[in-house]
């Protein structure tokens, strides 16, 4: 992970699980990390809908049966690492296979399903168990809230071996969650520098953990996306959807393009919208390209995403490459005293910020 000096952590709490805590995500979602380190894909709950999936696919005989072979034993590896499925559902794995059998008596199905895992019998009988699983895991959002009530238990705790042990697994399958349920890694790594690696001071471990919690509603926000717009391309957009134009006479991103854009999206993220901005003005301009047989490429590589309800602004850049950090420097940045919102009118694009609200403009 990136070392950082902590200058911002009061002394009282750099001790306790917390601090485990924000350097785990941080290495989990870093950028440049190694594979090994970053965040999963899968955590225990969205393991059991990947199975069901292939399953299906075995059925609909899609895949050879022998693909369930390796998703057993990564399930039982799964159940073993993950502290809150063995809190909600036992230590040992077998302990969710009962079903009841065609008398209406519960019988224990594990060895069964490791007996013959081919066996049409043993799909039938390990997608009940991770039916019920999913079910149950959804049921009140119950698997996340456990996660969170183990976590907030642990960073206020201090760190031992054996706590940080369970805190990295618990911090695997939370990102891991956040991510499945529609955040972007990039928004999640901001997050971790904002709340506990920025000026923002941590003097409560409890507090600055709810802090972190609470940015995550699982509901969709408005943004309106801010990008520059050559003046090669900017004829082609003029009748792009919702697409706003207007000249760059505040010299934004250091005065890089003529022009500004601006476009509102809803999405879960900033980083979400300046993705699916990307994705809209490119399609526009591949038909554009296919209706006059020339070629317009487009790239969003620095963009200015404000929250149209919290006007708060996210100043979004592309990553740098690994194999160029440390060479040579690659500024998108915009001008330092330009925020798109402290500028009136800018294309009628958001009201201007009350007094309370300028505090909301943060570079990462």
């Amino acid at each position: 992970m990136k070392q950082y000096t902590l200058t911002n952590w009061d002394n009282s709490i750099t001790k306790k699980g917390l601090l485990f805590f924000a350097e785990t995500a941080e290495e989990m979602l870093f950028h440049h990390s190694h594979d090994s380190f970053k965040v999963p894909t899968l955590n225990f709950k969205y393991l059991c809908y990947d199975i069901i999936d292939t399953v299906f696919e075995i059925e609909q005989e899609k895949l050879d049966p022998g693909n369930l072979f390796p998703l057993i034993d990564e399930f039982m590896i799964a159940y073993q690492r993950d502290p809150v499925i063995k809190q909600l559902y036992g230590e040992k794995v077998d302990s969710i296979f009962d079903q009841k059998n065609e008398h209406g008596i519960y019988v224990n199905v594990f060895k069964d399903i490791c007996k013959d895992r081919a066996a049409e019998t043993t799909r039938t009988k390990f997608r009940k168990t991770l039916s019920f699983l999913i079910e149950d895991l959804n049921n009140g959002d119950k698997y996340y809230k456990a996660l969170l009530e183990e976590l907030s238990v642990l960073v206020n705790e201090e760190c031992d071996d054996l706590r940080s042990e369970k805190i990295y697994s618990l911090t695997q399958a939370l990102l891991s969650e956040l991510i499945n349920r529609g955040y972007s890694i990039e928004f999640l790594y901001s997050t971790v520098i904002e709340q506990y690696f920025s000026e923002q001071i941590v003097s409560d471990a409890i507090a600055a953990f709810d802090s972190f919690i609470q940015v995550f509603t699982f509901k969709e926000k408005e943004y309106a996306v801010f990008f520059p717009i050559s003046g090669r391309i900017k004829d082609d957009l003029v009748n792009c959807f919702n697409l706003e134009i207007a000249d760059n006479i505040f010299e934004m991103f250091n005065n890089q393009q003529p022009y500004i854009g601006k476009l509102i999206i809803t999405e879960m993220d900033p980083e979400l919208a300046r993705s699916y901005v990307t994705k809209i003005i490119e399609m526009f301009l591949s038909i554009v390209q296919y209706d006059k047989h020339n070629i317009r490429s487009f790239e969003i590589r620095c963009s200015d995403v404000v929250d149209t309800e919290t006007h708060k602004c996210y100043y979004l850049r592309e990553p740098v490459n690994a194999i160029l950090r440390g060479k040579r420097e690659r500024d998108h940045s915009i001008s330092r005293d330009v925020c798109p919102h402290r500028i009136k009118n800018l294309i009628n694009a958001i009201p201007s910020p009350r007094k309370s609200d300028k505090g909301n403009c943060r570079r990462p």
